[in-house]
């Protein structure tokens, strides 16, 4: 039985030796190459992976490993995969050019809908994220009755906007606060809005619930009902804002 267990284990660790070898390498990034020559850049993905995985710091594998993730479709795990390598220890070509990547797909995904906190969560040295399993987030209006029903289609429309521009962000209404990732909810505004004759207020904002590993648990999102003279907020101004805002609850927290 022992020498069983010996030859098993002698197997397996010329196996693993052979797929982390130089030789083995090689033969990976020279098949993936041919891929990414071809057009292939999809398919040449998971073969430089393995190239990558027998040697490490092939600057050659790493670099045509990034240019095939840019000229792929820009999933969810193809800017993930662009950011981890912008990211990474190794400082060469590219680590810099996936960093330049991830930032411009993101602008070019996310162009159209308000960006002025897009910046701060493609550059910073972290992004406060969902986990990929969460999706599609599971959204549950609060007391929807509360304020006139374009309200809701305007937060509604917000949603599918952004499903349509990114093609990975996907949500779902539920009927539930319990289990919720996104809580919408409608309040009445501050008393002290206004001072003095000058009215300071925001049609709504967002507080992250965050786990110690950095990833968002839940998303509380609080509309006001009303501007401070009781008016309801125009069609344009909920919509607006709900792009705004909805954005902070995938991620990217600021003002």
């Amino acid at each position: 039985m022992r020498k069983v267990l010996l030859s098993v284990l002698l197997i397996v660790l010329v196996i693993f030796m052979l797929y982390k070898s130089p030789l083995s390498g090689s033969y990976y990034y020279g098949k993936a190459k041919k891929l990414y020559d071809s057009g292939k850049y999809e398919q040449s993905i998971p073969i430089f992976e393995k190239s990558l995985f027998a040697t490490p710091n092939n600057l050659l594998s790493r670099f045509y490993y990034v240019l095939a993730l840019s000229k792929s479709e820009p999933t969810y795990s193809v800017q993930k995969k662009l950011y981890e390598i912008g990211n990474s220890k190794k400082d060469d070509e590219a680590k810099k050019y996936a960093r330049y990547q991830a930032v411009s797909l993101r602008h070019k995904l996310l162009s159209g809908v308000e960006d002025n906190y897009i910046m701060n969560a493609a550059q910073g040295n972290d992004i406060l994220r969902w986990d990929i399993k969460s999706f599609p987030l599971k959204v549950y209006i609060e007391n929807s009755n509360a304020v006139p029903r374009y309200y809701i289609s305007n937060i509604e429309k917000a949603m599918n906007q952004w499903t349509t521009r990114t093609n990975f962000v996907k949500f779902k209404t539920v009927q539930s606060e319990q289990g919720a990732d996104i809580v919408i909810k409608f309040s009445d505004i501050p008393a002290d809005a206004c001072s003095g004759g000058v009215c300071k207020y925001t049609v709504a904002y967002t507080d992250p619930v965050i786990s110690s590993d950095k990833l968002l648990k839940r998303m509380n999102l609080t509309f006001y009902k009303t501007n401070p003279r009781n008016e309801n907020f125009s069609e344009r101004e909920v919509y607006n804002t709900a792009l705004h805002e909805l954005g902070h609850t995938l991620g990217p927290y600021g003002t």
